[in-house]
């Protein structure tokens, strides 16, 4: 494994060890709403859940009884990113090239806006604490908009046609770029004025839920079976997690559990990345491969998969 051209010693590998389980968490309910596999999730509030579908549908659920209370039609292909902007407002972004951005009017959502620009799936997109804009797509490009200027594109970064798979702000107003590309892909930081910084050479980020905030000072990336911990501060990989099997969403749950789904075995466990513990694993909930996790509260957390279901567990 080359890291900054450099090998990394094989000591930074940490294998989990198999022991008792010290969680066991459960299943509590299943939103099945769609004949469509669900791609990603966005907790609105801690009253709401939102979810994008394969058929180009975004809904939105109340947590309280799982009830639908908005479905969201505009997309004319798989949903893949929905995040929230600073007002509040869904942005959402589709196997149809298009960004998509949802408000609340009259208890109804409405598309206020459609962006254009990108020539294939957009991956991911959010808005940076600035304001702007920033999606990345298969047509390997990141492009920035600024909302204060009718969401024109204001800056296209091209990265070699690699399929840029995932976005994530961190300190700084930077923002942490991953590629998906077998063997030869990075990870990227990019500064405020948009320009690549630094670029980490063959870590393959596997999808677009892969790149996750672990706290003030690392993120956690997902790479094909491994989990980078990395100190963006010192640009410094701390640690590598290996899973043995394809990774695919990862998600912090608190201060030492990290919530993993796999693509494989459609499973998902909970381990202390302190500790090398796994503290459960779940197999057969989900029927195909899982492929987005989401913290509710201290004591929820929701996963969703191809299977076309929701599941909410309690811990």
């Amino acid at each position: 494994m080359f890291y900054n051209g450099k090998i990394i010693n094989n000591n930074y590998f940490n294998n989990y060890q198999e022991f008792q389980y010290l969680l066991n968490p459960k299943c509590i309910y299943t939103i099945n709403e769609s004949n469509s596999g669900v791609n990603s999730l966005l907790l609105i509030d801690k009253f709401k859940l939102c979810a994008s579908y394969d058929d180009g549908l975004i809904k939105i659920f109340d947590l309280n009884n799982y009830n639908c209370l908005y479905i969201l039609e505009g997309h004319s292909s798989p949903v893949l990113s929905i995040s929230l902007m600073l007002n509040k407002n869904i942005i959402s972004g589709s196997c149809d090239k298009k960004i998509k951005i949802w408000e609340l009017k009259n208890d109804k959502y409405i598309n206020i806006k459609t962006i254009e620009g990108h020539e294939d799936t957009i991956e991911k997109v959010i808005q940076l604490k600035n304001s702007f804009i920033v999606s990345c797509s298969a047509d390997g490009n990141i492009r920035f908009w600024n909302e204060n200027n009718n969401y024109k594109c204001v800056k296209t970064l091209n990265v070699n046609d690699e399929n840029i798979s995932s976005l994530l702000e961190i300190n700084n107003n930077k923002i942490v770029a991953g590629t998906v590309k077998l063997f030869t892909g990075k990870i990227m930081i990019i500064n405020s004025n948009f320009q690549i910084e630094t670029i980490f050479n063959g870590i393959t980020c596997n999808w677009n839920n892969g790149l996750q905030n672990f706290d003030n000072d690392r993120i956690l990336i997902c790479s094909n079976t491994e989990i980078y911990i990395l100190n963006i501060k010192t640009m410094f990989i701390e640690k590598i997690l290996n899973q043995r099997i394809y990774i695919g969403p990862i998600y912090k749950l608190n201060d030492e559990i990290i919530a993993i789904g796999f693509f494989d075995e459609s499973s998902f466990k909970l381990i202390n990345y302190k500790t090398n513990e796994i503290c459960s694993e779940i197999k057969g909930e989900h029927k195909q491969e899982i492929l987005g996790i989401i913290k509710i509260n201290n004591k929820k957390f929701a996963t969703c998969s191809k299977d076309n279901t929701i599941k909410i567990w309690k811990y």
